[in-house]
């Protein structure tokens, strides 16, 4: 089994985006402290955005926690979080 850690630090009052996928293994992604707003939920394949199943209504939505699927054609999560 592969896993990624990866640290980082947020600048005091200053956004950031990120976006998350997984080629491999599903997944919860968390971020300890700080709260991310879910930007879009997209198909890997299509690019088009997901809005139903466990993402609907996430759009703009602040979450501490998101599933990201572990498929290679899977989804990307893109989300924006407040240092």
């Amino acid at each position: 089994m592969v896993v990624f850690v990866c640290w980082r630090t947020l600048i005091l009052h200053t956004a950031q985006s990120w976006r998350l996928s997984s080629s491999a293994l599903s997944h919860p992604f968390h971020i300890h402290v700080n709260p991310f707003q879910i930007v879009s939920v997209k198909d890997k394949i299509t690019k088009k955005e997901i809005t139903t199943g466990e993402y609907e209504g996430m759009k703009g939505v602040w979450k501490d926690t998101i599933f990201v699927e572990g498929d290679p054609n899977g989804v990307q999560s893109w989300l924006k979080t407040f240092g």
